[in-house]
C-alpha cells in the first residue's frame, strides 16, 4: 500500500528580483559608469558595507531603497581606485534593499543587498519557523520585520523531511516523516511513511520524542493538550483515531473508518479545532482514493467518519483560528495547461466552518499570491502565510488586507504559532 505525502517545500533565495512598485528606483542609464562591481549579498544591520568596483566618481553618493520602501541616506568614509566603503547615516531594519549610486547627475540602480540583524528580542519575535540556515534544518524565532536569525534552537533528524508543526503554552510540536523503501525480491516495490512528533519547550530548553513509526494524518490542539490523528493500517478494516497525549503515552479518544482508502496530504501538518462546535477542520486531498483537494471536518459529537464540505476540487485549503471566529485561506493556479504557473489566493470567513460553499462565499482574491500554511497573531490581529518561495504575506484583519511580504535569509519550510511570550 502506498501512501504518499506531498509537502510543500520553500527555498528562499537571498535576492530578489526588482520590484515594480512606484518607489522603485528606474535606472537613468542602462550602462552603468562603474566596472568589476561586487555587492555583499548579505549585511549585518549597523557595520560599515564596502562596496568593490572602479568608477567611483569623486563626491558620487550611495543611496539604499528598502524594497517597497523608503531611502535611506549613507556615509562614505572611504574611498579608493578599487573599492567604496559606506555607512548608513540611520540603523537599518533587516530587509532587501536596492543599492543606488548617484553620479554625474544621474541615478544608477547597481545591485542589492539583505540586511540582517544579530539579535531578536522576546518582544520582537512574532512566529517561529523552519529553516535552514546552510548547517541543516532547524526551528528558528522570527519576525514580520526582521530577518530568520542565524542561530539554531532545535535540530531536526537529517534522514527526516518537515512535515508540520504547532505550539500549545510554551511548547512546540514538530513533525517530521522518513520515506523508507520496502524490498520484494531484492527490489523495492513501494514506500512507507514512519512518522515522528518531537516536542521543544521554549521555556526550559526540553526536548523529547512523543511517538515514532506511527502514520500520523494531523496534529492538533484541544483543549491546551496535544491530540493526534493516526491512520490504523494494520488494521482490518482500516481505521483513524484520535488519540490524546497525556504526557506519557496517547490515549484513544474515539475511533472512526477509514473509508477504505489512506488519507494522505493534510495541508501544512495541522487541524483546527472549535470548541464551540466540538468540531475538527482541516484541508486535505486524497481522501479514500479522492483525488481532488477538498475541505473536511469531524464532528466529535455526531459524525462517525469524516465530512466534506465547501470547496472546489481545484483550491488547497486552510484553516486557521482567530479571535472571531475560523477562517478558511485558500490558493489555485489559474494558469491553463500551456501557460506558466499564476496563482490567485483567497480568504474569507464562513459563517458555518462546517458547512459552506467556495463558489457563494464572501471571499477576498488576491492575483498573483499564494497563501499558505497560516498562523494567526492575537497580538497583532493580523495573519500570517506563506506567498511564494521568497516571503510571507500579513493579512490585516481589520483592515481586510495584504501587506507586503518580506525577506529573510535562510531557507524557509514552515510557520509556527506565535510565541506565547507576545
Amino acid at each position: 500500500m502506498k501512501h504518499w505525502i506531498f509537502i510543500w517545500a520553500m527555498a528562499v533565495t537571498l535576492l530578489a528580483a526588482c520590484s515594480e512598485d512606484d518607489n522603485t528606483v528606474q535606472t537613468a542609464d542602462p550602462f552603468l559608469p562603474v566596472a568589476d562591481l561586487e555587492i555583499p549579498t548579505r549585511q549585518l544591520s549597523g557595520t560599515d558595507i564596502t562596496i568593490h568596483g572602479s568608477g567611483f566618481a569623486e563626491g558620487c553618493a550611495i543611496i539604499l531603497q528598502q524594497n517597497k520602501g523608503g531611502r535611506y541616506a549613507t556615509e562614505i568614509i572611504e574611498q579608493t581606485a578599487d573599492h567604496i566603503t559606506i555607512h548608513p547615516t540611520q540603523p537599518l531594519e533587516a530587509g532587501f534593499y536596492i543599492v543606488i549610486l548617484q553620479q554625474n547627475e544621474r541615478e544608477y540602480r547597481i545591485g542589492g543587498l539583505n540586511v540582517y540583524v544579530d539579535e531578536l528580542t522576546s518582544d520582537d519575535i512574532e512566529i517561529y519557523a523552519v529553516g535552514d540556515d546552510g548547517s541543516g534544518l532547524g526551528i528558528f524565532p522570527a519576525s514580520a520585520t526582521l530577518q530568520i536569525r542565524g542561530d539554531k534552537i532545535l535540530a531536526l533528524d537529517n534522514d527526516a523531511q518537515y512535515y508540520g508543526a504547532l505550539s500549545i503554552g510554551s511548547t512546540i510540536y514538530y513533525a517530521t516523516f522518513i520515506v523508507e523503501w520496502r524490498l520484494l525480491n531484492g527490489l523495492p516495490y513501494s514506500t512507507y511513511n514512519l512518522h515522528s512528533v518531537g516536542s521543544y519547550d521554549m521555556e526550559t530548553d526540553e526536548q523529547q520524542t512523543i511517538f515514532t513509526d506511527r502514520q500520523m494524518v494531523a496534529m492538533g490542539d484541544i483543549n491546551g493538550t496535544l491530540h493526534v490523528i493516526f491512520y490504523n493500517s494494520e488494521l482490518s478494516p482500516q481505521t483513524y483515531s484520535l488519540e490524546k497525549w497525556n504526557g506519557e503515552r496517547f490515549e484513544n479518544v474515539k475511533t472512526f473508518p477509514a473509508g477504505g482508502g489512506d488519507l494522505l496530504e493534510i495541508n501544512g501538518g495541522t487541524f483546527v479545532y472549535d470548541e464551540a462546535a466540538n468540531t475538527i477542520y482541516m484541508g486535505m486531498r486524497n481522501l479514500a482514493g479522492d483525488t481532488e483537494s477538498a475541505a473536511w471536518y469531524f464532528d466529535l459529537d455526531n459524525s462517525l467518519e469524516l465530512t466534506k464540505t465547501g470547496g472546489t476540487s481545484d483550491v488547497n485549503y486552510y484553516f486557521v483560528k482567530c479571535d472571531d471566529g475560523i477562517y478558511v485561506t485558500g490558493y489555485r493556479n489559474t494558469a491553463g495547461e500551456d501557460e506558466d504557473e499564476h496563482y490567485e489566493a483567497y480568504i474569507f470567513k464562513p459563517t458555518n466552518p462546517g458547512n459552506w460553499n467556495f463558489s457563494t462565499e464572501n471571499k477576498q482574491v488576491f492575483d498573483n499570491a499564494m497563501f499558505t500554511n497560516p498562523v494567526y497573531d492575537p497580538v497583532r490581529n493580523v495573519i500570517y502565510g506563506f506567498n511564494d518561495n521568497e516571503t510571507l504575506v500579513t493579512y490585516d484583519i481589520a483592515a481586510q488586507a495584504f501587506s507586503g511580504g518580506i525577506w529573510v535569509n535562510s531557507g524557509l519550510y514552515g510557520i509556527i504559532p506565535i510565541n506565547q511570550n507576545n
